[in-house]
């Protein structure tokens, strides 16, 4: 997969203006770790076919996705909080394993611009 594409560096870049040295280390980490915990409830929501559950743990995890950058997670997000919103939850089960399918190597691309 092309990991170039799954993350706008621009977005980290602009954000690094905001803070010391270090900042953006950090700010990938707690990326990291909400995504790890929003993963868990958008899992348990989409095995329970629960939409509102759903609906909640995509958008919480899309804007912080959008913060850092990671612009196919926030796109695939969105369809998902979507999606959920209209209890259409077999088209968002797939998406959800699309994003599951990026995950992995949004999580590294993010961890490498930031230098960890």
């Amino acid at each position: 997969m092309d990991t170039q594409n799954l993350i706008d560096p621009e977005a980290l870049e602009k954000l690094s203006k905001y803070g010391p040295p270090g900042f953006i280390a950090k700010l990938v980490g707690m990326f990291e770790q909400n995504t790890e915990k929003q993963m868990v409830l958008i899992r348990k929501a989409v095995e329970e076919g629960n939409c509102e559950a759903l609906s909640f743990a995509s958008h919480a995890l899309k804007s912080s996705a959008g913060q850092v950058g990671a612009s196919e997670m926030h796109r695939l997000l969105s369809l998902m909080e979507t999606l959920s919103k209209d209890e259409r939850m077999t088209e968002a089960k797939a998406e959800h394993e699309h994003l599951e399918a990026i995950l992995p190597d949004s999580v590294s691309r993010l961890r490498e611009l930031a230098g960890l």
